[in-house]
Order: structure tokens, then sequence, then C-alpha cells
């Protein structure tokens, strides 16, 4: 018998390793993987077994980095910031969202969505970390600056909420696309665009002033829709949602509502 390939060997070594990782016996497939910068691999934040942790693990060296509790419920949504130097979780009750440092899970902020239960579709952080957006099942989006100082004990109240024409319980994805200072007041100034499963794209333009005031426009409304086989509308895809938040109106077929 030949003897097998070193190289080979190696391979199926770190196969092994990477299939009998802590997070394989987790409950979900809930899983947000991080940038790779210099000073950090790509990490992979998952759930284990326990309910509200999350399990951080280098995707490089194939090795847990650290385990936290992040809720006291079921976890439901992850999002790590630009530069994996933040995450984000929701649970199942989506009141309150709490930001962590990474890779040492140090509590940061907690938000508070509202007082009403409700399913968070998407957490989003704006290009530089300083903002986070969320949309829910409530059908309203809240942007929230990360830059207010307050303590990691006291709720986070600095947002301002949008409200796009969607129904409520309507999927809906929102992201900060680009980020800002604001000339005439010196403040920050965001655009935001969210994609709804009703096959509406809304863009807004939201100010956040120096004095701590908010204000919001909405700058664009357009419906889209593909054709099926017998020439009927059809709501879009995923995929075609996902490259509507991340190209905007212009590259993709959109139509004016």
């Amino acid at each position: 018998a030949s003897t097998p390939d070193a190289g080979a060997t190696a391979a199926a070594a770190a196969a092994a390793a990477a299939l009998s990782w802590p997070g394989a016996s987790a409950p979900s497939n809930l899983m947000e993987l991080s940038s790779e910068t210099a000073a950090q691999p790509c990490l992979l934040a998952t759930l284990t077994t326990f309910t509200g942790e999350v399990l951080l693990f280098d995707t490089l060296r194939l090795r847990t980095v650290h385990k936290f509790i992040a809720h006291k419920s079921a976890l439901d949504c992850l999002a790590f910031s630009g530069d994996g130097r933040k995450l984000c979780t929701a649970s199942v009750t989506g009141t309150v969202i709490r930001v962590f440092s990474v890779p040492e899970g140090g509590l940061q902020a907690q938000l508070r969505r509202g007082l009403q239960p409700a399913t968070i579709f998407a957490l989003s952080f704006s290009p530089t970390g300083n903002f986070l957006s969320c949309a829910s099942s409530s059908g309203t989006i809240h942007i929230f600056d990360l830059t207010v100082q307050v303590s990691k004990d006291e709720m986070h109240r600095a947002a301002v909420q949008v409200h796009p024409l969607v129904p409520s319980g309507v999927r809906t994805l929102c992201r900060i696309t680009s980020e800002e200072e604001a000339e005439d007041h010196g403040g920050a100034k965001l655009t935001l665009r969210v994609v709804s499963y009703a096959g509406v794209f809304f863009e807004y333009e939201v100010e956040r002033r120096r004095d701590g005031s908010w204000t919001s426009r909405q700058t664009s409304e357009n419906s889209f829709a593909d054709e099926d086989e017998e020439g009927e509308a059809t709501t879009t895809t995923d995929g075609t949602l996902e490259a509507a938040l991340a190209a905007g109106v212009e590259e993709i077929s959109l139509g004016q509502s």
C-alpha cells in the first residue's frame, strides 16, 4: 500500500478538527463571520448547547477563542462590526440588544429596542461601528448611537425610529451604507437602506446632531419584482434583497413606484 501524502494527511486532520468544534452540536444554525484584520483572524460567532451562550471560534487555527452568556433567552440574531471588534446580539424576546467586545466578550452597551416582544430580522453596524441599525417584526427600524457615554449596566435609549410603509411581521433587512460628518451642524449624516419581503426598497437620510437630536427623511421608495415562467410578477429572492442593500437603487433593476 502506498504511504499517504503528508499534506493530504494534515488536511484530513484539519477537516476532522473542524467537524469536532464545540458549536457543531448547537441546537441552531445561527452563525456570523467577522472580517479578517492584521490584529485579528476571521472569527465565527455561533451558539452552544447552553441557552443564550455565544461561542467565538478561530477559523484559521480551528480552536475556540471564547464563550460567554449574552442573554438569558435563546439567541436569535448576531452581527459583527466591520472591523470585527464588536459583536451585537439579540434573543428570541427581541426587546434588548447587547454589544460585546471581541474577542473578550465584555459587555459594552445594552440597547432598548422596545417593551413588547418582537422578532429581530436584522442587526447592522455602520461603517465606523459608531451606529447600529435594527429591523424587527414590529415594522420599525431603530438606529442607536453607540458613541453616547452611558454605564454598561444602564439601558441605552439614544435611538431614532424610522417607519417604512411595511406591514408588521413582514421580514425586513436594513443597513447603514454610508456615514459622514454633517457640514452644517458637525454631527453625523447616515444613509439607511431598507428592503422588505413585500418587495419594496426604501432609502433614508438620517442625521444625528451634536445636541443629541435626530432628523430623518425618506429619499426614495421603489418596488421591484421578477417575472415567473408565466410572466406573473413575483417578489424577488433573498439574494436580490441582499444585493439591493449592498448595491443600491442604481445597480439593480428597480421599477419606480
